[in-house]
């Protein structure tokens, strides 16, 4: 037989690129970035759902990744954003004012993913 007609032959197995469950992204947090940063206005209600995602989830996040760089910088009259900083020094920045702390958790995962 020709290499054409062996290769045809073949069946062709994909793997599927690995899905991260909703939990398991805080677990492999460090192996997708490098740092991630929360910075927020310590009254402004813009900031709200970045303090109640960071009341509900800092714990969390550090028990799972102990070692990673989880950075919370507040100042006074800033917007709320996240910013991922990944391999290489590349970086996204997510603007986060005035969404809610379930919205916040989506656009972190969404960095740590990648997929933003």
């Amino acid at each position: 037989r020709s290499s054409n007609q062996r290769l045809a032959a073949r069946p062709v197995r994909l793997r599927p690129r690995p899905v991260l469950s909703k939990m398991a992204w805080r677990s492999a947090l460090s192996k997708h970035v490098s740092e991630l940063r929360f910075i927020m206005c310590p009254s402004s209600s813009a900031s709200a759902g970045v303090r109640d995602f960071l009341k509900a989830s800092y714990v969390p996040l550090k028990e799972a990744n102990p070692t990673f760089p989880l950075l919370v910088r507040e100042a006074d009259g800033v917007g709320a954003s996240v910013l991922a900083r990944y391999s290489f020094g590349k970086e996204k920045t997510v603007d986060v004012s005035n969404l809610s702390a379930e919205q916040v958790e989506s656009k972190v995962e969404a960095l740590v993913k990648g997929s933003l």
